[in-house]
């Protein structure tokens, strides 16, 4: 990746008032990623435009065969959600209206085939001060794909928006570029079409429907074959550093789907 700190300075972002996509992610010594951002007054909501930190994305790959949850919630995040792939059940409900989940935690990124898990805390989404979304997935042992959103003043459904993104895996997701779909509702169609969560970049015939990630949420008539699936729901990704052709069949599919907060302290 380019390091745009080596052609222009941070004190001149800044003073130009250009957004956070002028600024460059950098990996630190352990190999984990670390973002850093100009942040305009749109976003801190403060009268000047400053340096900071983005918070960091959490653990990235397990000290053991299988992430814990206590890793993935280091430096201030709570995982309030956690979707499973393959076991039958719409991780759309589950997210929008809390249908078929428990309020376990699960510990670890260990694979099962239980209901999907939602803190009740979701529910008071707009009332408990968050400043921070993080939206992931999962194999076992690690992180495949996130994105960290802008928070503050969301709702359950509207924090997943271009406009609030702040991070992510890809360096071409930003809040720049374009999108044909990017929401969690998705694009949804009775009977023809359940995408959810899906952040993609257009549709132009199923062999070149290009985007970043999906969750392929219930069986339908496949209209792509990126669509079909032996079971659901199926949380596929690009795996290349870039928005990438679904159909291409080079997506991964993720063993789980999560969703973190932080909190104002």
């Amino acid at each position: 990746m380019i390091n745009l700190h080596k052609q222009k300075s941070i004190k001149d972002i800044c003073k130009s008032k250009v957004d956070v996509n002028h600024c460059s992610t950098t990996r630190n010594r352990n190999g984990v990623f670390e973002n850093y951002y100009c942040f305009t007054a749109v976003i801190l909501e403060v009268s000047s435009c400053v340096f900071a930190k983005a918070p960091n994305a959490g653990s990235v790959f397990s000290s053991g065969n299988y992430l814990k949850t206590e890793e993935l919630e280091s430096g201030g995040w709570q995982m309030v959600f956690r979707a499973t792939s393959r076991n039958g059940d719409s991780v759309y409900d589950a997210w929008t209206k809390g249908t078929k989940t428990n309020a376990d935690k699960p510990v670890s990124m260990k694979r099962s085939h239980g209901l999907h898990y939602r803190n009740s805390i979701v529910s008071s989404w707009s009332n408990i001060g968050i400043e921070f979304v993080k939206f992931a997935f999962y194999d076992e042992d690690r992180e495949v794909a996130h994105v960290i959103f802008n928070g503050k003043n969301s709702d359950i459904n509207n924090w997943f928006d271009k406009t609030r993104v702040l991070s992510s895996s890809w360096p071409d997701l930003t809040s720049k570029h374009t999108y044909n779909y990017f929401s969690i509702a998705g694009h949804y169609t009775p009977k023809r079409h359940d995408r959810r969560f899906f952040i993609n970049r257009s549709y132009a015939g199923c062999p070149k429907d290009l985007g970043h990630m999906v969750v392929v949420n219930s069986a339908t008539p496949a209209v792509c074959q990126w669509d079909s699936h032996a079971t659901y729901p199926q949380f596929l990704y690009s795996k290349i550093n870039s928005v990438d052709f679904l159909d291409r069949r080079m997506f991964g599919t993720a063993d789980y789907m999560a969703i973190f907060i932080k909190r104002k302290v």
